[in-house]
């Protein structure tokens, strides 16, 4: 998965600019500056995002630990009346959880931030500026 991703995400880059340069050389200066800009938020994004998410996974393995305890000694916690500390372990593993996936989301709502509109506005921008001169032409 991660080498089809590695691959593909290139080569579609650069096949995509291949095809803009034939459509439109002015437009698709503007991809050759959107590109470093997108892929260095990325690179961010994604260096502060992947160590939350294996925390997260750490967290995950934390908790099934404590399920799996809780159902293998379902009655020496019963006979111990133990239940009030087990039930306070569990929320909080799961509450650590929760915490640390709302950080590593936020990280991830900046993906969507950095691609979708500064980049789109200004893709737009540009193309009708191209336009309207080309119009002008005529």
């Amino acid at each position: 998965m991660i080498v089809r991703i590695a691959v593909r995400g290139p080569i579609m880059i650069i096949f995509s600019l291949i095809m803009a340069f034939g459509i439109n050389h002015k437009l698709s200066l503007v991809f050759l500056l959107a590109i470093p800009v997108l892929g260095g938020g990325l690179y961010f994004i994604m260096t502060h995002a992947h160590p939350i998410f294996e925390r997260v996974f750490k967290i995950y393995d934390k908790l099934n630990n404590v399920v799996q305890e809780n159902l293998r000694g379902i009655r020496v916690v019963k006979s111990f009346v133990r239940e009030d500390f087990e039930e306070k372990k569990f929320k909080n593993v799961s509450e650590d959880i929760y915490d640390d996936f709302v950080k590593a989301e936020n990280f991830w709502h900046l993906t969507h931030r950095l691609c979708s509109s500064r980049h789109t506005a200004v893709c737009f921008s540009y193309r009708g500026s191209v336009q309207s001169l080309s119009l002008r032409q005529l």
